[in-house]
């Protein structure tokens, strides 16, 4: 079914999210409430928007391809849909600043909300077959530090709303993916024909007087040391960092093989797609240093992708012996799946520091007999502090940019 966009200018509509309500200044643990608190949203949004001027949010909407959902399917094992988008068509680029995402599985003829456990997870994101991250920020001046990504939404939380004040600085006619996977934790009574719908905002900053500060996207997943299944050299920028080898490696999901690579120091294989075993299990995985972030400075937002039977997700400063942020999740009373994940969201951020070493720590709890799948990833949003977008120079026509990027 492909794209459709809205080309003139759509009433504001803000996507409701969740704030961070607790910080502890003793442990720097930020935990936060499962709870809507859209009243909240709105007033943020209000005082950004006053900041912002006479600036307005855009919105557009992209649909995957219909998918028939005739049976249970799980976690990692739906189809992969990518549509491939532009945020607006202008002869010349100008800068963006993209805010949020939404993402619902919809009823594909009359695109009726279905259940959001549908979800898998999705992204918002360069297409991987063009994107390099260095040729891309030579398009900022060398200022921007943007990954593949900008956001991933996930079952269990299926928006991101920036903390206010804050955005992503894209350019007007970069082309954009939007990549989705549709699964089906119960069997439906009747075959359903369903679409993936994301909904991306964004402001222009030519309207805006005060303009946000700009963020960067980071993966970051924990890696497990696995037996050897026909690994391949496939290594991307989640799958990063460095654990000493265990005595007995886990499994690796069926669903990732192609994923499963030599660590770095080619002693073992890791994948960050695994089994577990039946029981309470934690996961420690160090990064390597630098891999956070290339210079110190504040963290603003956090999302995490868990499986089922997942309890929880931390980032810890192993440089100073603080938990930073502990996410939790939350699973289905009916079905195998996440209900609800936390995340942190902070305008005054949290400082991060280059030179500092980091773990994540994740807590699985199979309750069942059987080995179940495992990933833990953690989304962090950092304040790209170098970025001056009154040094950009968008002279370049569409034509030049696009054959500048290799589109």
């Amino acid at each position: 079914m492909g794209l459709w966009c809205t080309d003139n200018r759509v009433k504001f509509a803000p996507l409701p999210h969740v704030e961070a309500l607790l910080y502890s200044e003793q442990s720097m643990v930020y935990r936060e409430s499962i709870k809507s608190h859209f009243p909240k949203a709105l007033l943020s949004i209000g005082v950004f928007l006053f900041l912002a001027g006479s600036a307005h949010a855009e919105t557009i909407e992209v649909y995957s391809k219909q998918h028939q959902i005739d049976r249970v399917i799980k976690s990692m094992e739906g189809t992969v849909d990518d549509e491939n988008f532009s945020l607006l068509k202008s002869d010349k680029p100008e800068l963006l600043w993209v805010t949020a995402s939404r993402v619902m599985v919809v009823d594909a003829n009359t695109h009726v909300p279905e259940s959001a456990d549908m979800l898998c997870h999705s992204h918002m994101m360069f297409p991987y077959a063009n994107f390099n991250s260095k040729k891309h920020n030579s398009l900022f001046g060398f200022q921007t530090n943007l990954d593949i990504k900008l956001f991933t939404v996930v079952q269990g939380q299926t928006d991101i709303q920036l903390p206010r004040n804050f955005a992503i600085p894209v350019l007007s006619n970069e082309t954009f993916a939007f990549s989705s996977m549709i699964i089906s934790p119960r069997h439906p009574p009747t075959p359903l024909q369903v679409q993936a719908k994301g909904t991306f905002e964004f402001y222009r900053d030519s309207e805006m007087k005060t303009p946000p500060k700009p963020l960067f996207w980071r993966g970051l997943s924990v890696m497990v040391p696995v037996k050897n299944r026909d690994p391949s050299d496939h290594c991307g920028s989640e799958m990063l960092g460095s654990l000493p080898p265990q005595t007995i490696d886990a499994e690796p999901a069926k669903a990732s093989l192609n994923l499963v690579h030599k660590h770095k120091s080619g002693n073992y294989q890791e994948s960050y797609h695994w089994m577990v075993p039946p029981g309470r299990h934690e996961y420690r995985y160090v990064l390597e240093y630098g891999l956070m972030t290339p210079f110190d400075t504040t963290l603003h937002y956090i999302n995490t992708h868990l499986h089922p039977f997942a309890e929880s997700l931390e980032i810890r400063d192993l440089t100073t012996g603080q938990s930073i942020y502990k996410g939790l999740s939350k699973n289905l009373k009916d079905g195998i799946g996440i209900a609800e994940l936390t995340h942190f969201s902070s305008e005054q951020g949290v400082p991060v520091y280059k030179d500092h070493q980091y773990e994540l720590v994740c807590i699985y709890n199979n309750t069942t007999p059987n080995d179940i799948d495992a990933m833990a990833i953690m989304f962090v949003y950092l304040h790209d502090k170098n970025f001056d977008r009154r040094q950009l120079k968008l002279a370049k026509s569409a034509q030049t940019y696009n054959a500048h990027v290799g589109f």
